[in-house]
């Protein structure tokens, strides 16, 4: 009987988070408790630590302390802390099942090694205690299905799962020493769930341990795994379901455009975009500079799913304290142009893009201009009005006459907006 209660805890003063749960390995006075440490910025599993409970006391030194070295979310290495972090097994990772294609823009990636979040990547396993190599095998889905001794090829391991994972077969020497198994991920023995990433699933559970971390956006059941259809989708990280489409690095989950069997038509035109952190406005603009720099000032760029109004002064020849002022009625101007153009289903997407007019007549532009020359025009008056910093009384009086002479030019044979 395994009964298990958990904690977690912040360190106010480090990049650590630690998990303690406690379990049952039997009888009633035999108890554990479990302590896993992740990285505070990313959620990777760092350190495990297990205690045993014996004589009426919990042992002060843990018996298994293992520390994990990452590249990417792919395991690479694990150490053992008990022993001056000596190297316990080492881990060889290729192409994942993205393959060849999973380099998704502007991914500073080698092709298909994380894309997929390592499933079916992990070529082999050496035991560096008893200096035996494994190759891994696995079915369609990525589920590792043998283990092949490079010694002399005989097998290892095998394995077969119902789809939430649970193993209906698991024989072989390695097959409970190999902790890669369902969806190429790390098994955790002690809690008896598959370590996913940002989350644990336990399969006898058919469900995740922990709420998915984008909430209710994620869907209302916050704790369902694989949309509850495991033969049709895979979840690579634990943060959403992905079929077809695959999932991107960058934050930016894909659905497919053709909903997978079983779960509805919540899939409606374009491929559903789940985006687990949306980058600020700067930082969207600051990813993509103008075209021309000596010339271009503003402009309206697509970046996570939504339109964002830019302003690019940094290499203007201006003084930094008059560069807000500037730059803020730059933007107003773009703003008036959000409803002129038009996003597509993916732009924006891992690289910002810049989306094309919506005007009907292709080239006429002007009214445009001319509204947004005399939005900004308005601010810089405005500006003047409140106040600017010393000094750049002139610089915002020269881009107050400068816009006034386009809008004026723009607005030729337009009826001009009120207050222009």
């Amino acid at each position: 009987m395994r009964r298990q209660t958990g904690s977690s805890e912040w360190g106010e003063k480090t990049a650590i988070r630690e998990l303690t749960i406690q379990y049952s390995i039997g009888a009633r006075n035999q108890r554990a408790v479990l302590r896993r440490f992740f990285r505070r910025h990313v959620g990777r599993r760092v350190r495990k630590q297990i205690y045993l409970y014996s004589g009426g006391a919990w042992n002060s030194t843990p018996t298994i302390d293992r520390k994990f070295i990452y590249d990417g979310w792919n395991l690479v290495l694990e150490l053992n802390a008990l022993s001056s972090d000596a190297v316990l097994e080492k881990y060889t990772w290729g192409l994942d099942l993205s393959g060849q294609a999973g380099q998704h823009w502007g991914s500073d990636d080698i092709a298909g090694i994380h894309n997929a979040g390592g499933i079916g990547g992990l070529l082999s396993i050496r035991d560096v205690g008893t200096t035996t190599s494994l190759m891994y095998f696995y079915n369609a889905n990525g589920d590792v299905g043998q283990l092949v001794k490079n010694s002399d090829g005989s097998f290892g391991a095998k394995y077969q799962y119902y789809p939430y994972g649970g193993e209906t077969q698991a024989v072989g020497s390695y097959a409970s020493v190999n902790p890669f198994r369902f969806s190429s991920k790390h098994w955790d023995g002690e809690q008896q769930a598959l370590y996913y990433g940002y989350r644990y699933h336990k399969p006898k559970l058919g469900r995740w341990l922990s709420r998915d971390p984008l909430q209710e956006d994620g869907g209302v059941n916050l704790y369902v795994h694989a949309a509850n259809t495991p033969t049709n989708v895979a979840d690579s990280l634990g943060l959403a379901p992905c079929h077809g489409g695959g999932c991107d690095k960058s934050g930016v989950v894909f659905i497919a455009q053709i909903p997978p069997p079983g779960i509805g038509s919540w899939v409606a035109g374009c491929k559903k975009q789940i985006i687990i952190k949306k980058r600020t406005e700067k930082e969207c603009c600051d990813q993509l500079p103008p075209i021309d720099r000596g010339k271009d000032y503003g402009g309206v760029i697509c970046c996570d799913g939504r339109k964002v109004a830019c302003a690019w002064y940094d290499d203007k020849p201006i003084p930094d304290k008059c560069k807000a002022a500037l730059a803020q009625c730059t933007i107003e101007h773009e703003k008036t142009h959000l409803d002129d153009i038009n996003c597509g289903c993916n732009d924006g997407i891992g690289v910002p893009t810049r989306p094309p007019w919506a005007d009907p007549s292709p080239g006429n532009t002007s009214y445009q201009e001319c509204v947004g020359a005399c939005t900004s025009a308005r601010c810089l008056e405005a500006a003047l009005k409140r106040g600017v910093p010393a000094g750049c009384e002139d610089v915002v009086r020269d881009h107050l006459d400068q816009k006034r002479d386009r809008a004026e030019k723009e607005c030729k044979g337009y009826v001009p907006p009120e207050g222009c």
